[in-house]
């Protein structure tokens, strides 16, 4: 007796459903798709962006490897926004308490999460979606008799609106260099880090300002010294008429460039002394 199965989308969790529709079996569930951020359009670099990340936990398992991105605008859209595959794919993945050596990010052992780095360009305002959803293709691995690519379909998110706010500059003057501005590889972009039971990344747009000298560098003489730097004692100033909303004041300051810090880093340490 032939037994023909069904697939099923239970929201982001694709399964293998039985055909008297019972419960399908753990071992069929293949991937749980999340994004914890939904995007708000960015004007920067001449360009629209949309910049969020995509959590791709496999509930095999087996491995699964991740073989192809596509990203869609709003719903219906047969044409997709961007799509990577394979190779493309590597430069977009992290994969959080995985071994550094990891042989290949797209293998996605059991039980093991995915996180990928979306930075989409558009044009015009006009280009924006109103909501995103996104096709993921997946190679099975261990005992999966057929090999074949197994697809994905969910993490529908609506895209963020809101009326941009004009900043004015926070520095003074001249020769300022942005250092790991809106980017999807820089530092901070990157900086994925569980907070009080939750992965954050609070630094998702965060630059760095550092004022180069005539000389074309950041310090003078010794770098151990913080008055050597240029940008030691410049006034920061305030974007916009606003509320002091908290004070950090007190730390030791820290040697440049050393490893070493001045005080241990924790959630009350770790901003140093600042002005929110």
């Amino acid at each position: 007796m032939k037994c023909i199965w069904t697939l099923v989308l239970a929201g982001s969790v694709l399964f293998l459903a039985p055909p008297d529709g019972g419960a399908a079996q753990g071992s069929a569930a293949l991937v749980d798709l999340d994004v914890p951020m939904p995007p708000t359009p960015v004007r920067a670099g001449g360009k629209i962006q949309l910049v969020y990340e995509l959590h791709v936990t496999n509930f095999r398992p087996e491995n699964l490897e991740l073989t192809a991105i596509e990203v869609y605008k709003d719903e219906g859209n047969a044409k997709p926004l961007v799509s990577y595959r394979d190779a493309e794919l590597i430069d977009l993945l992290a994969r959080p308490g995985a071994p550094p050596d990891l042989p290949d990010k797209r293998v996605i052992g059991g039980g093991m999460r995915a996180v990928v780095f979306l930075q989409l360009m558009l044009n015009t305002e006009t280009d924006l979606p109103r909501s995103l959803h996104h096709r993921l293709l997946f190679k099975p691995g261990g005992t999966d008799p057929t090999g074949a690519e197994r697809v994905v379909d969910g993490a529908s998110v609506v895209v963020h609106r809101s009326t941009p706010v004009a900043i004015a500059p926070p520095l003074r003057g001249e020769s300022w260099l942005a250092a790991n501005g809106i980017s999807n590889i820089s530092v901070h972009r990157r900086a994925l880090i569980p907070v009080n039971g939750k992965a954050r990344i609070a630094q998702r747009f965060a630059t760095d300002w550092i004022k180069l000298g005539a000389d074309g560098r950041a310090f003078h003489d010794d770098p151990a010294n913080n008055a050597n730097w240029y940008s030691y004692g410049t006034k920061v100033l305030a974007v916009s008429s606003a509320i002091v909303a908290a004070v950090k004041d007190g730390l030791p300051e820290n040697v440049p460039l050393s490893d070493r810090r001045a005080v241990a880093i924790t959630l009350e340490t770790l901003g140093g002394n600042y002005v929110a």
